[in-house]
């Protein structure tokens, strides 16, 4: 084979991407075993790793407390249409962690008529950015 074939014919893969992609979908259990083999070996990955692959569906495997933490940080109305999609049983679950006016103004812009994918899409990315935020400093423990 001649030296440029072998070049036009090299496969790119995104080993660093295919494995955000992977910890976004896995549970919290599974995720948190990888993050800390690949840590052993290089932790500053594992950082950077844990970060870019904090998702929406993170929120449902976060602890009571670490919910709870999160509303002083995101207005109920962002709050509301970031969980719109999100399962039943994890929208009555953070509406009751929530304080009463909260999780009414939650569940009013949540139930609103006239919402596009793209409002929601937004709310998630500030409620991920939050969580990576919170989670860098400590406050919680996204795993």
């Amino acid at each position: 084979m001649k030296s440029n074939e072998s070049a036009t014919n090299t496969t790119f893969i995104n080993g660093k991407g295919q494995i955000i992609e992977m910890l976004s979908i896995m549970d919290g259990g599974h995720r948190e075993m990888l993050l800390r083999n690949i840590g052993l070996r290089d932790p500053s990955l594992a950082s950077e790793l844990r970060e870019k692959s904090i998702s929406i569906k993170i929120l449902e495997q976060l602890r009571d407390s670490d919910i709870k933490a999160v509303f002083p940080h995101i207005p109920a109305q962002i709050w509301g249409l970031s969980i719109k999609d999100q399962n039943v049983e994890f929208q009555r679950r953070s509406l009751k962690l929530a304080d009463k006016g909260y999780a009414f103004e939650a569940f009013k812009i949540m139930k609103a008529q006239g919402i596009t994918k793209e409002q929601v899409k937004r709310a998630q990315k500030k409620v991920i950015d939050t969580l990576i935020e919170l989670n860098r400093r400590s406050v919680i423990r996204a795993q």
